[in-house]
Protein backbone atom coordinates (compact mmCIF):
# COMPACT_ATOMS: atom_id res chain seq x y z
CA UNK A 1 0.00 0.00 0.00
CA UNK A 2 1.24 3.59 -0.49
CA UNK A 3 2.17 5.49 2.11
CA UNK A 4 -1.25 7.26 3.20
CA UNK A 5 -1.97 10.25 5.46
CA UNK A 6 -3.99 8.78 8.79
CA UNK A 7 -5.60 10.90 11.12
CA UNK A 8 -6.39 9.48 14.69
CA UNK A 9 -8.86 10.92 16.71
CA UNK A 10 -7.97 9.82 20.30
CA UNK A 11 -5.02 9.15 22.13
CA UNK A 12 -6.14 6.35 24.77
CA UNK A 13 -5.17 2.83 24.47
CA UNK A 14 -6.72 2.08 21.03
CA UNK A 15 -6.04 5.45 19.50
CA UNK A 16 -1.61 5.08 21.23
CA UNK A 17 -2.37 1.37 19.67
CA UNK A 18 -2.77 2.49 15.93
CA UNK A 19 -0.49 5.30 16.15
CA UNK A 20 2.57 2.83 17.24
CA UNK A 21 1.20 0.21 14.92
CA UNK A 22 0.02 2.15 11.64
CA UNK A 23 3.80 4.79 11.97
CA UNK A 24 5.54 1.11 11.90
CA UNK A 25 3.98 0.29 8.66
CA UNK A 26 5.52 3.62 7.33
CA UNK A 27 1.86 5.22 7.02
CA UNK A 28 1.96 9.22 7.70
CA UNK A 29 0.33 9.74 11.14
CA UNK A 30 -0.80 12.53 12.92
CA UNK A 31 -2.94 12.01 16.51
CA UNK A 32 -4.83 14.30 18.39
CA UNK A 33 -7.08 14.27 21.93
CA UNK A 34 -9.09 16.82 24.06
CA UNK A 35 -6.00 17.03 26.00
CA UNK A 36 -2.87 18.10 23.81
CA UNK A 37 -0.41 16.22 26.15
CA UNK A 38 -1.84 12.70 25.88
CA UNK A 39 -1.60 13.48 22.33
CA UNK A 40 2.28 14.38 22.84
CA UNK A 41 2.80 11.14 24.91
CA UNK A 42 1.09 9.19 22.17
CA UNK A 43 3.26 10.21 19.19
CA UNK A 44 6.45 10.16 21.42
CA UNK A 45 5.76 6.10 21.81
CA UNK A 46 6.20 6.10 17.90
CA UNK A 47 9.96 7.23 18.35
CA UNK A 48 8.80 10.36 16.39
CA UNK A 49 7.32 8.66 13.82
CA UNK A 50 3.94 10.47 14.51
CA UNK A 51 3.07 13.75 15.51
CA UNK A 52 0.73 14.87 17.56
CA UNK A 53 -2.05 18.17 16.47
CA UNK A 54 -4.78 20.12 17.24
CA UNK A 55 -8.51 18.49 17.20
CA UNK A 56 -9.01 21.14 14.34
CA UNK A 57 -5.80 20.64 11.74
CA UNK A 58 -6.20 16.01 12.13
CA UNK A 59 -8.96 16.37 9.00
CA UNK A 60 -7.26 18.98 6.98
CA UNK A 61 -4.51 16.69 5.20
CA UNK A 62 -5.61 13.23 6.32
CA UNK A 63 -6.88 10.32 3.55
CA UNK A 64 -7.93 8.37 6.24
CA UNK A 65 -9.52 9.51 9.64
CA UNK A 66 -9.55 6.91 13.10
CA UNK A 67 -11.81 7.69 15.46
CA UNK A 68 -10.28 6.19 18.82
CA UNK A 69 -12.81 7.11 21.00
CA UNK A 70 -15.81 5.86 22.71
CA UNK A 71 -18.48 5.82 21.07
CA UNK A 72 -20.59 8.63 23.05
CA UNK A 73 -17.79 10.72 22.23
CA UNK A 74 -17.37 9.96 18.51
CA UNK A 75 -19.43 12.56 17.38
CA UNK A 76 -18.32 15.81 19.05
CA UNK A 77 -15.01 14.25 18.30
CA UNK A 78 -15.87 14.29 14.43
CA UNK A 79 -17.26 17.86 14.64
CA UNK A 80 -13.83 19.17 16.00
CA UNK A 81 -12.28 17.84 13.61
CA UNK A 82 -13.24 19.94 10.63
CA UNK A 83 -14.64 19.08 7.12
CA UNK A 84 -14.97 15.48 6.06
CA UNK A 85 -16.14 16.10 2.92
CA UNK A 86 -14.91 12.72 0.50
CA UNK A 87 -12.73 11.88 3.74
CA UNK A 88 -13.02 7.91 4.77
CA UNK A 89 -13.95 7.61 8.60
CA UNK A 90 -13.33 4.22 9.70
CA UNK A 91 -15.53 3.44 13.25
CA UNK A 92 -13.85 1.07 15.82
CA UNK A 93 -16.42 1.64 18.46
CA UNK A 94 -18.53 -0.72 20.36
CA UNK A 95 -21.35 0.86 21.60
CA UNK A 96 -22.16 -1.13 24.99
CA UNK A 97 -23.80 -0.21 27.95
CA UNK A 98 -21.45 0.64 31.05
CA UNK A 99 -21.94 -2.83 32.56
CA UNK A 100 -21.63 -4.35 28.96
CA UNK A 101 -24.48 -6.13 28.83
CA UNK A 102 -26.09 -4.53 25.90
CA UNK A 103 -25.45 -2.49 23.02
CA UNK A 104 -26.82 1.51 24.31
CA UNK A 105 -28.17 1.89 20.60
CA UNK A 106 -30.28 -0.95 20.52
CA UNK A 107 -30.83 -3.58 17.76
CA UNK A 108 -32.58 -1.22 15.06
CA UNK A 109 -29.23 1.07 14.42
CA UNK A 110 -25.23 0.58 14.95
CA UNK A 111 -22.55 3.23 16.18
CA UNK A 112 -21.35 3.24 12.65
CA UNK A 113 -25.10 4.10 10.87
CA UNK A 114 -25.41 6.83 14.06
CA UNK A 115 -21.53 7.64 12.91
CA UNK A 116 -22.13 8.20 9.14
CA UNK A 117 -25.48 10.23 10.13
CA UNK A 118 -23.01 12.57 12.18
CA UNK A 119 -20.87 12.80 9.61
CA UNK A 120 -23.03 12.65 6.11
CA UNK A 121 -20.35 13.82 3.84
CA UNK A 122 -17.64 11.44 4.82
CA UNK A 123 -17.41 7.66 3.80
CA UNK A 124 -17.68 5.54 6.48
CA UNK A 125 -16.47 2.17 7.52
CA UNK A 126 -16.32 -0.28 10.37
CA UNK A 127 -13.17 -1.85 11.15
CA UNK A 128 -11.23 -3.06 13.75
CA UNK A 129 -13.94 -2.96 16.36
CA UNK A 130 -13.36 -6.84 17.93
CA UNK A 131 -9.51 -5.83 18.26
CA UNK A 132 -8.05 -5.32 21.38
CA UNK A 133 -4.96 -2.56 21.60
CA UNK A 134 -3.07 -5.40 23.16
CA UNK A 135 -2.92 -7.38 20.06
CA UNK A 136 -3.04 -3.82 17.63
CA UNK A 137 -0.39 -2.26 19.62
CA UNK A 138 2.12 -5.43 19.34
CA UNK A 139 3.31 -7.74 17.31
CA UNK A 140 0.10 -9.15 17.15
CA UNK A 141 -2.07 -11.06 14.19
CA UNK A 142 -5.58 -11.33 13.72
CA UNK A 143 -8.52 -11.09 10.88
CA UNK A 144 -10.21 -7.60 11.19
CA UNK A 145 -14.09 -7.32 10.30
CA UNK A 146 -15.27 -4.43 8.71
CA UNK A 147 -17.99 -3.31 6.58
CA UNK A 148 -19.17 -0.15 4.48
CA UNK A 149 -21.26 0.90 1.78
CA UNK A 150 -18.26 2.97 -0.08
CA UNK A 151 -16.17 1.13 -2.69
CA UNK A 152 -13.84 2.99 -3.12
CA UNK A 153 -13.18 3.76 0.69
CA UNK A 154 -13.63 -0.48 1.65
CA UNK A 155 -10.84 -0.69 -1.04
CA UNK A 156 -8.65 1.92 1.14
CA UNK A 157 -9.64 0.25 4.06
CA UNK A 158 -8.63 -3.05 3.36
CA UNK A 159 -4.74 -1.95 1.67
CA UNK A 160 -4.61 -0.44 5.28
CA UNK A 161 -5.83 -3.64 7.44
CA UNK A 162 -3.28 -5.42 5.31
CA UNK A 163 -0.42 -2.89 5.57
CA UNK A 164 -0.68 -3.25 9.26
CA UNK A 165 -0.16 -7.14 8.89
CA UNK A 166 -3.80 -7.90 9.71
CA UNK A 167 -5.70 -10.76 7.32
CA UNK A 168 -9.16 -9.47 7.14
CA UNK A 169 -12.52 -10.16 6.64
CA UNK A 170 -15.00 -8.31 4.80
CA UNK A 171 -19.08 -9.30 6.79
CA UNK A 172 -21.00 -7.72 3.86
CA UNK A 173 -22.01 -5.02 1.64
CA UNK A 174 -23.92 -2.54 3.63
CA UNK A 175 -22.82 -0.95 6.83
CA UNK A 176 -26.82 -0.86 7.87
CA UNK A 177 -26.36 -4.65 8.59
CA UNK A 178 -22.58 -5.90 8.46
CA UNK A 179 -21.68 -3.19 11.49
CA UNK A 180 -25.02 -4.48 13.69
CA UNK A 181 -23.58 -8.16 13.22
CA UNK A 182 -19.77 -6.81 14.39
CA UNK A 183 -20.88 -4.51 17.18
CA UNK A 184 -23.74 -7.90 18.52
CA UNK A 185 -20.93 -10.09 17.90
CA UNK A 186 -18.50 -8.12 20.34
CA UNK A 187 -20.91 -7.51 22.72
CA UNK A 188 -21.99 -11.31 23.21
CA UNK A 189 -18.39 -11.76 23.54
CA UNK A 190 -18.25 -9.55 26.50
CA UNK A 191 -21.37 -10.52 28.01
CA UNK A 192 -20.95 -14.48 29.23
CA UNK A 193 -24.83 -14.37 30.33
CA UNK A 194 -26.04 -13.82 26.83
CA UNK A 195 -28.09 -16.77 25.14
CA UNK A 196 -29.28 -15.70 22.58
CA UNK A 197 -28.77 -12.51 19.69
CA UNK A 198 -31.22 -12.28 16.79
CA UNK A 199 -29.45 -10.79 14.01
CA UNK A 200 -32.21 -8.97 11.95
CA UNK A 201 -31.47 -9.25 8.22
CA UNK A 202 -32.91 -8.11 5.05
CA UNK A 203 -32.49 -11.23 3.17
CA UNK A 204 -29.11 -11.49 2.78
CA UNK A 205 -29.34 -15.06 4.53
CA UNK A 206 -26.11 -16.63 2.40
CA UNK A 207 -23.98 -13.38 3.66
CA UNK A 208 -25.11 -13.75 7.12
CA UNK A 209 -24.56 -17.31 6.95
CA UNK A 210 -21.06 -16.96 5.80
CA UNK A 211 -19.91 -14.34 8.66
CA UNK A 212 -20.91 -17.10 11.16
CA UNK A 213 -19.29 -19.40 9.38
CA UNK A 214 -16.02 -16.83 9.63
CA UNK A 215 -16.59 -16.23 12.96
CA UNK A 216 -17.13 -20.19 13.66
CA UNK A 217 -13.47 -20.92 12.48
CA UNK A 218 -12.02 -17.88 14.18
CA UNK A 219 -13.05 -18.30 17.46
CA UNK A 220 -12.93 -21.23 20.43
CA UNK A 221 -16.16 -19.81 22.12
CA UNK A 222 -18.13 -22.46 20.93
CA UNK A 223 -20.33 -22.60 23.51
CA UNK A 224 -20.96 -19.29 22.82
CA UNK A 225 -21.68 -19.36 19.14
CA UNK A 226 -24.02 -22.44 19.28
CA UNK A 227 -26.22 -20.20 21.24
CA UNK A 228 -25.65 -17.51 18.26
CA UNK A 229 -29.33 -17.23 16.00
CA UNK A 230 -29.62 -15.81 12.81
CA UNK A 231 -33.08 -14.07 12.19
CA UNK A 232 -33.00 -13.93 8.25
CA UNK A 233 -36.29 -13.25 8.13
CA UNK A 234 -39.57 -12.88 10.56
CA UNK A 235 -39.95 -16.18 12.29
CA UNK A 236 -36.79 -17.65 10.45
CA UNK A 237 -33.99 -18.81 12.68
CA UNK A 238 -31.22 -21.66 11.51
CA UNK A 239 -28.45 -22.13 14.44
Amino acid sequence: MARTKIGIIGAGNMGSAFARRLAAAGHDVRITATDPAHAEKAAAATGGKARAVSQGEIARDADVVIVATPYGAAADALRAAGDLTGKIVIDISNPLTADMSALSVGFTTSAAEEIQRAAPQARVVKAFNTIFAQVLGGDGKAQVLFAGDDAGAKKTVKALIESAGFGLLRVLDTTENAARIAERWHQARENSKTELIALEGDGNFEGLQRFLSCVHSLTRERRLLRSLYLMAKPGQRTP
